[in-house]
């Protein structure tokens, strides 16, 4: 559901002008420290009100809406679409136990979000059970944001989730096989001028200008972010900042903002978040020390996304490299 529709019917069912609800939700997203979409501050204004965005589930399930219309903080759905890309499970050790989650992603004809199987769960890919192109339903679950996800979000399946393989019901989406691995879809190089949303995309360019870092806590396993020393996924753990860290870059075609979380955001910095959050008590100085990579060239891959907010173009750092004059030169040679 678009933002000006879930804004619309807020203030139909709260009885409050559409003025006062834009006002509710921009508290919210201030208040998260712009760590939370419009669209899930929009949800969040919904909880406050008790409003129900969606209708209640049937016995089949909730709401069947397409990929476009996920909503952050959302639960109660029905999805269709067709399996695009297969992703590696992951072990790790949870108090004490090895637990595992797999990815995929589905697309149906308005786009492509990506599905977290948590531990039995994500045996259907152990198992090979999911192919790419196969059709997929899925009824209910937990709607996240996401940086490694097309969309922005992630659908988390549930003890009260229901996932039908091989549905009946028809998708009219074309799907191009890309290799199922740990790895993200294939990398495009390109100039920044030339880039849209959901690519994948390798640039190279000039930093032009350094925004000082936001913070948050998260979970050192797995690196999401915690609230009181409480991970969703680990329980108790001892959080530690985290940083984000954007820039502008520039490559001579356009000038993009491009942001970094966590370890990407230490390479990009050049101190882990730790060290930059302690040097906040000083943010002029701490500014003038990031400032020193203004001028720098460097190369970056990450997925482009398109923010609604600002209505602009944007992309998601998963890497960033220093280019020495060599590489450059090969660069500009292949141009």
């Amino acid at each position: 559901m678009p933002i000006p529709e879930i804004i619309k019917k807020l203030s139909t069912e709260s009885k409050k002008t559409e003025d006062e609800i834009k006002q509710l939700v921009q508290a919210r997203m201030d208040e998260h420290n712009g760590l939370v979409s419009e669209e899930g501050a929009a949800h969040i204004v919904a909880h406050d009100l008790k409003v129900e965005l969606f209708k209640t589930p049937t016995e089949t399930g909730g709401a069947k809406m397409k990929i476009s219309d996920l909503v952050i903080g959302m639960n109660n759905f029905e999805i269709i679409g067709k399996v695009s890309q297969i992703f590696q499970v992951r072990e790790f050790q949870k108090q004490g136990k090895t637990s595992q989650v797999g990815n995929f992603n589905i697309q149906d004809e308005s786009g492509t979000t990506r599905i977290v199987l948590w531990d039995q769960k994500a045996n259907i890919i152990k198992d090979q059970q999911l192919e790419v192109g196969q059709v997929v339903k899925i009824r209910n679950g937990n709607i996240k944001s996401s940086n490694f996800s097309p969309n922005g979000k992630e659908l988390h399946l549930t003890i009260r989730s229901q996932m039908i393989l091989d549905a009946e019901e028809k998708v009219n989406v074309e799907i191009t096989p890309v290799q199922s691995s740990g790895t993200s879809r294939e990398v495009i190089a390109a100039k920044l001028a030339d880039i849209a949303a959901n690519q994948n995309v390798k640039v190279c360019g000039t930093v032009v200008r350094i925004y000082p870092p936001a913070f948050y806590d998260s979970c050192p396993q797995c690196g999401k972010k915690a609230v009181a020393n409480k991970c969703k996924e680990h329980g108790d753990i001892q959080s530690k900042p985290a940083m984000v860290f954007s820039i502008i870059l520039d490559d001579g075609t356009g000038a993009v903002r491009c942001t970094a979380f966590r370890d990407n955001a230490d390479k990009l910095a050049g101190m882990t978040g730790q060290q930059a959050k302690d040097k906040t008590e000083n943010p002029v100085a701490l500014q003038e020390e990031l400032d020193e990579a203004l001028g720098k060239i460097i190369e970056i891959q990450g997925i482009v996304r398109e923010n609604k907010q600002f209505d602009r173009t944007e992309i998601t750092i998963n890497s960033a490299k220093d280019l020495n004059p060599i590489e450059i030169a090969k660069q500009l040679m292949k141009d």
